[in-house]
């Protein structure tokens, strides 16, 4: 009932549910895109997964640094749209420096996205709910497991690189 009456925490929950559900399943279907794509062994995947991960903490460590009163949700929207035009970038790209290049600003768009939702979340949220609002909040994580299924059953149909650039330009 307090979700319905604020919608400004209603549209932040939204919004970073389908943030998870669009942008996470890159990191759980990974291995094999790579193997199907690069048709290269796990040193591969680790280099990949080593520029999400060098572009999340770049941008964790930006956005700790910013002095930040206004526009956070604007900043929301761009680190998601950011991960989405770098999602689509990745799928379009055969060349190992060019896609862990993508992948390293997928890692930032995608820490923006986690940190600035919980925080505008939080800040917004009432404190006789924040409890129970985060804890729908958190729902995200286990649906972030439901996303990588419904995508793989997608990717069979339409192949990987089309699947993930289609969940980037949805982002």
């Amino acid at each position: 009932a307090y979700l319905r009456r604020d919608r400004t925490v209603l549209s932040i929950l939204a919004f970073t549910f389908i943030g998870s559900v669009l942008g996470m399943p890159i990191r759980m279907l990974l291995p094999g895109y790579v193997s199907d794509i690069f048709g290269e062994d796990g040193s591969t995947l680790g280099l990949l997964q080593m520029g999400m991960g060098v572009g999340a903490l770049f941008g964790a460590l930006v956005l700790a640094s910013l002095q930040m009163a206004r526009r956070r949700g604007m900043l929301l929207a761009g680190s998601a749209i950011l991960m989405g035009v770098s999602m689509i970038g990745f799928a379009l790209t055969h060349t190992m420096w060019m896609a862990w290049l993508a992948l390293m600003v997928v890692g930032i768009g995608s820490a923006g996205r986690q940190t600035l939702g919980q925080v505008l979340v939080q800040e917004y949220v009432d404190d006789d709910y924040r409890g129970r609002v985060m804890a729908i909040f958190m729902m995200q994580f286990s649906l972030m497991s439901l996303g990588p299924f419904i995508v793989s059953l997608y990717m069979e149909k339409v192949g990987p690189e089309f699947a993930l650039g289609s969940l980037g330009a949805v982002l």
